[in-house]
């Protein structure tokens, strides 16, 4: 049948003859739907079709023999085109839907003891959505003839797939609810509690059959009373995740007191259940969210669970305004990033349902236009699409939280949504919460013995001397939540002695050491969406979706440890068949269906054997897998057609024959298409690389729509149109949003697009690849040739990769890394080099690189701006490959030999050396000033906020010039750089400013030369390009700026400034009369002559401390440094020298010779300390805590793993700028001041006479003195 023309899915289809237009139209069916009362639970449901149903007793015979049918088809070859539109699932799911609960008893029975076959019919059971299929799983539930997970997944989805709810069926599920010996665990206790709450949503929510008031009052009683009556988090949870499914506004209204009186870790579900409160009674929601929103001391996941409940409920344009004015004067770095990210996304949304919210929001947005995100703090980031030619669309949100305990995510939350026209489908919404992560690790991995670090001294110290009372973190726990269409599915969660107890447990330890082999056939998704509508003519017109899917996977882990080697197998085995169906079908009176339906199916295989063992002896790691066979391919199948059907049950029907009559060209199943000349195949690739011994095929066959590369360049062009996405200049995101639209281009429109690809990858038949074997070894060794200098570092890796089978077919890698000291000169040279292979005729072959970067030497002060050896760079890069002796490097620029030489040179700009020189701006006038600020000498640089800029300004080469030759280029490489041009020059052509062609002369072929000129700007790129063919000079190259974040710093290692930025280290600067803390916050005060606690673990067991006291020589300040019991003392004296003691022990350090304090024997390091002119740099390795002690100042710099149970004047690293005035007891003081002499160690050593301050009155206290973005940093390792 011949297709006449297809358009968006909103636009009427004009046809003569149709003029009338009904609204609505009743239907009498030979059995009606029962109403709530009347409705047999256990009697079979074949009301929701007009045709007649089979009887149960041959519903039965069939049962059996059809999920046989389902079993074999699951395991038919990966390469079986006929599975990608097999009707196996649809058909079991249809006759398990059909049949009464007497029926699915009997097929228990039969089934019961094939356990395949019994986890085919458990799968499917709940998908059918039956009353009769919600009896069977209670009933299977309560006999306790399920698995714990079999039980919890089938109470979760019958409410989500329920076809007719009633309050008959409610009170039949309350016996699961009463208690029965099989619901042992918690985890199945809490799901029955959450899909019990769910069905009384799906069964009281309907407009045309809602509940009698007696039915609300009784279950809205029920679910509030459980809420008030739960003890632990996990029954809190899951009561308020029942409370909030039933969809009662009056009883989650009652919730609202609640928001400030639950546990801190719950209240974040109480106020996103306040959602639903928000279409009932909008002040009430507010009154109870608003409060939260400006509350500035409450903690930031409360805060952020608040915005993000306002962002989903609708918001006004008067809320949205008051939430920018919040963002306007938020200190809270995490809120007001989440605020920006969440309000940016939402202005520029596709999505239709929120067109009316996003113009006013764009408006809003102006006013935080100032404002910038930053990647490493909460977001809310929200990437959709819209076609414009179809109307359909999806996003993708993900949302992240960092709390105030940790660096380490919070809460991680996804959600992907589609819509066609105005139908809003949001099939997955999951969230993971973690808690007491850092905790947790430096309990497992940064333990210390307490005898050897003699912990108990400083606890002693600290809590009973100091009075400092512990700070607790937070257990480690994890909560997942999975949600669908607004209903709450599966709540798990797991604490850490319960991990732990899992991870020690008996059947733990067996799964490790003996392995475990598991074969699973399942049914996936199977959801059926149909509903009667009336047509334009008053014919009933059926509309559905099918999503039927099975998946088979085989997966077998084993122990395979060696002498000396620890070793595992993993094998499997994995196939998934997805298929949709979308239908639309016309059912005449006369007893005669006809419509359209478009089916898509794919089919995907993955099999694998890998096995993996380590050496620890010699750093050594050997990987094996298994290449795919022709029988077990790696495959991936789609398939695509449209059919349009007549059928009736009658062959001699007066309505086929009329039909028949009326319309010639109507057949029982008839391919829709444009025609048989737009039909095509296409072998896009197949290829037997007789070099590896594997196959590939690529192919499109008897496809109208995609073939050829013009009509992929379409799709490709069609489905990442950057007007029709949002992804906010995320390329994963415009990526993923593309590949999201071209999928529904192939499964849900246009309506044609019949269509069939394979993919496939398999060993070749004749000498074959076996299998690939990588073998890498490491170690830090110098050469055997080179003695090595001090402090030269070198990394090496040595290997081969292997592809085993008949002949064999090898490449032997090796890497080297040589570094000095800073990085200043590195050498890295990496072969691959491949051997001779004389069965398949290929010579020896190999791919040398070769990469030499020199730095200029730092001055002995980093901080120093400007410095006598200016800030450049040096790079030469050397590649070189072609055919040369066996594991031999070819000889550069020899005949037949591919060679490219790129020479880098990078320096600071006049301008950069200018302002660094004359020091009248930021950031260099601020440094200046700081040198002597704060009671410092000036005796060396301060690492402040400027002085750190002034580095970051002065120190990075902008100025790049590129030399690029290259010579004997292969016909394949020669053809990638001709690619890489054509790529380039229409995306720069904006820019072009002059263009001088050149005299043409004779090339050479696989010969060029090009030149490369990059300044880099602020905001834009200039870049020159000379080539023999013309000079191009292009000028304010914008896409390019974000090029300039990666340029490298002369003095400061990339790595620890992402570290410092991303808030995976925390810096803190003590001066005598000022401190910035960990959440830098910049506090005046007077730091006293007595022994002051600046920093310290002050959890239960506390770990390291740091003092300070003012002294009256030249260098203000003293320092002492706790490594547990263990000390480091730095004295200034009267000669402006410092006197270190180690241990009470006065020790002699050196410049650049270090000092190690550890134990006897050496092996254990508590400290190490190095000397550079007037700055000291201590280490602590074990705790990977850093700090600089000048005399004028001492720098702290700790990893955020230590995060939140810090005290002293440093303050607690918790992110927040406003509670920084913590006292040793946890109370808030009045200043700075006060809190210095609050920490003051008031032992014998202390001769002064400080009063001790008392607690401030709430809201009396003084705030610090200012917030300052306080970034710096000096090198971490002076060793």
């Amino acid at each position: 049948m011949e297709l006449k023309s297809s358009g968006p899915i909103t636009k009427p289809i004009p046809a003569s003859g149709l003029t009338k237009h009904h609204a609505s139209l009743r239907y009498t069916f030979k059995r009606p739907i029962p109403t709530a009362d009347e409705i047999n639970l256990s009697r079979e449901e074949d009301y929701l079709h007009p045709e007649e149903p089979q009887s149960q007793q041959t519903l039965r015979i069939k049962a059996v023999p059809v999920l046989t049918k389902l079993k074999e088809v699951i395991g038919w070859s990966p390469l079986n085109e006929e599975a990608l539109t097999d009707p196996a699932t649809s058909n079991a799911i249809q006759l398990i839907t059909a049949m009464s609960l007497e029926s699915l008893q009997a097929v228990w029975k039969s089934v019961e003891k094939d356990e395949e076959l019994k986890n085919l019919f458990t799968e499917i059971l709940p998908l059918t959505g039956t009353n009769p299929a919600a009896l069977m799983v209670k009933e299977l539930v309560l006999s306790g003839k399920l698995s714990d997970v079999e039980a919890q997944r089938m109470v979760a989805f019958i409410p989500y797939y329920l076809r007719l709810p009633s309050e008959k069926l409610l009170a039949s599920w309350e016996d699961l609810l009463k208690g029965s010996s099989s619901i042992k665990t918690k985890e199945l206790k809490s799901a029955i509690a959450i899909a019990f709450g769910h069905l009384v949503g799906v069964t009281c929510d309907s407009k045309l059959r809602p509940c009698k008031n007696d039915t609300i009052n009784k279950y809205s009683r029920m679910v509030y009373d459980a809420f008030k009556s739960a003890k632990t988090h996990h029954e809190m949870v899951v009561s308020i995740m029942a409370l909030r499914n039933t969809n009662f506004p009056s009883a989650i209204e009652r919730l609202v007191p609640y928001v400030k009186t639950v546990p801190q870790a719950v209240r974040p579900y109480v106020i996103f259940a306040l959602q639903f409160v928000a279409v009932s009674n909008r002040d009430k929601f507010l009154s109870a969210i608003m409060p939260i929103i400006h509350n500035t001391t409450e903690a930031t996941e409360i805060r952020m669970a608040a915005i993000s409940t306002l962002f989903r409920s609708k918001p006004t344009t008067l809320e949205l305004q008051e939430l920018i004015g919040v963002a306007l004067n938020e200190n809270n770095q995490e809120v007001l990033n989440f605020i920006l990210t969440t309000g940016r996304n939402y202005a520029d949304t596709k999505n239709p349902c929120l067109q009316s919210t996003s113009s006013d929001l764009q408006l809003l947005m102006r006013r935080v236009d100032h404002l910038k995100t930053d990647f490493f703090r909460s977001s809310n980031r929200v990437f959709d699409f819209q076609d414009g030619k179809y109307g359909f669309g999806g996003g993708v949100q993900l949302a992240t939280v960092y709390g105030e305990e940790s660096r380490a995510p919070l809460i991680i939350s996804a959600r992907a949504n589609y819509h066609i026209s105005k139908y809003r489908h949001i099939p997955l919404e999951m969230m993971l919460r973690f808690e007491g992560v850092d905790d947790a690790y430096l309990r497992l991995f940064r333990k210390l013995d307490p005898k050897d670090y003699k912990l108990d001294t400083l606890k002693d110290l600290l809590q009973k001397t100091l009075k400092i009372a512990p700070r607790q973190k937070s257990q480690f726990k994890v909560e997942i939540v999975l949600r669908s269409q607004g209903y709450d599915l599966m709540y798990h969660h797991i604490g850490g002695d319960e991990l732990g107890a899992l991870m020690e447990g008996k059947a733990m330890k067996e799964l490790l050491s003996r392995g475990v082999k598991l074969t699973r056939s399942m049914v996936m998704l199977g959801g059926n969406q149909f509903s009667w509508r009336p047509n334009d003519i008053g014919l009933a017109l059926g509309v559905g979706l099918s999503t039927p899917a099975f998946a088979r996977h085989q997966l077998s882990y084993g122990n395979v440890n060696q002498a000396n080697k620890i070793g595992r197998s993993i094998q499997i085995d994995l196939g998934m068949n997805f298929q949709v169906t979308s239908y639309l079908a016309v059912y005449n009176p006369l007893g005669v269906s006809q419509g359209i339906v478009k089916m898509r199916g794919s089919r995907f295989h993955w099999p694998d054997n890998v096995q993996v063992s380590f050496s620890p002896a010699d750093t050594q790691i050997e990987i094996k897998m298994s290449t795919p066979t022709e029988e077990k391919p790696l495959s991936l199948l789609f398939t695509s057609k449209t059919s349009a059907v007549v059928s009736s049950r009658d062959a001699d029907s007066k309505g086929l024959s009329y039909l028949k009559d009326s319309c010639p060209e109507c057949e029982p199943n008839a391919l829709v298409t444009r025609g048989e000349k737009f039909r095509k195949g296409l072998v896009v690739r197949e290829s037997i690389n007789s070099r590896l011994g594997l196959e590939s095929h690529v192919e499109v066959s008897d496809c109208e729509t995609y073939t050829g590369k013009a009509s992929i360049a379409k799709l490709v062009y069609e489905s990442f149109k950057p007007s029709e996405i949002n992804s906010h200049g995320s390329a994963p995101g415009f990526l993923v949003m593309g590949l999201m639209q071209m999928r529904n281009y192939f499964y849900h429109y246009p309506p044609t697009g019949t269509c069939s690809m394979k993919t496939v990858l398999h060993r070749t038949r004749i000498n074959p690849a076996d299998a690939i074997e990588i073998r890498l070894k490491a170690d830090s060794n110098p050469p055997p040739w080179r003695r090595a200098p001090p402090g030269m570092t070198y990394n090496n890796v040595k290997g081969s990769v292997t592809l085993l089978g008949t002949p064999e077919r090898k490449w032997n890698v090796e890497v080297n890394v040589e570094k000095e000291p800073f990085n200043i000169r590195s050498s890295v040279t990496v072969k691959i080099a491949r051997l001779a292979n004389p069965t398949l005729g290929v010579p020896s072959r190999a791919l040398c690189v070769n990469v030499k970067t020199i730095w200029s030497a730092p001055p002995q002060d980093i901080f120093e701006t400007p410095s006598i050896v200016q800030p450049s760079v040096h790079r030469d890069v050397t590649m070189v490959w072609g055919d040369a002796p066996a594991n031999e490097c070819p000889k550069a620029n020899a005949k037949g030999i591919s060679t490219m030489t790129v020479k880098v040179v990078g320096n600071i700009t006049e301008s950069q050396q200018e302002a660094a020189t004359i020091r009248n701006s930021y950031p260099y006038d601020r440094c200046d000033l700081d040198r002597n600020d704060a009671g410092r000498t000036g005796i060396a640089g301060p690492m402040t906020r400027a002085c750190y800029d002034a580095v970051l300004h002065y120190a990075t080469p902008r100025s790049y010039k590129f030399d690029i030759k290259y010579e004997n280029m292969s016909p394949g490489g020669q053809t990638a750089l001709d690619r890489i041009n054509t790529l380039l020059r229409p995306v720069l052509l904006p820019y072009l400013s002059t263009n001088s062609p050149l005299t043409p002369t004779k090339n050479v072929a696989g010969t060029g030369h090009i030149e490369l000129k990059v300044d880099v700007g602020e905001d834009d790129i200039n870049l020159l390009v000379k080539t023999d063919q013309a000079h191009s000079q292009y000028e304010n190259i914008d896409l390019l700026k974000s090029t300039r974040v990666k340029l490298r710093n002369a003095r400061l290692d990339m790595s620890h400034l992402t570290a410092i930025e991303a808030g995976w280290v925390g810096v803190c600067d003590v001066a005598p009369k000022a401190v910035v803390t960990f959440d830098k916050t910049n506090m005046n005060y007077d730091l006293p002559k007595c022994y002051t606690l600046i920093s310290a673990d002050c959890s239960p067991t506390p770990r390291y401390a740091i003092f300070a006291r003012k002294t009256n020589t030249s260098l203000p300040m003293a320092a002492r440094v706790h490594v547990g019991g263990h000390t480091l003392e730095f004295n200034p004296m009267t000669d402006s020298s410092v006197e270190l003691k180690a241990n009470d022990k006065i020790v002699k350090i050196e410049t650049n010779k270090p000092f190690v304090l550890s134990d006897k024997d050496n092996i254990t390091q508590y400290a190490i300390v190095n000397r550079i002119g007037a700055r000291y740099f201590v280490q602590i390795p074990v705790l990977k805590l850093s700090l600089r002690y000048t005399g004028d100042d001492i720098v702290t710099m700790i990893p955020s793993i230590h995060r939140s149970q810090l005290c002293g004047l440093c303050g607690d690293y918790n992110g927040q700028f406003s509670n920084e005035l913590v006292g040793p007891s946890g109370c808030i003081m009045r200043n700075a001041t006060d809190l210095a002499q609050s920490y003051v160690l008031r032992d014998k050593s202390c001769k002064e006479t400080i009063p001790t301050p008392v607690c401030a009155e709430p809201g009396s206290e003084k705030k610090s003195s200012g917030i300052l973005s306080y970034l710096y940093l000096d090198r971490l390792i002076r060793s």
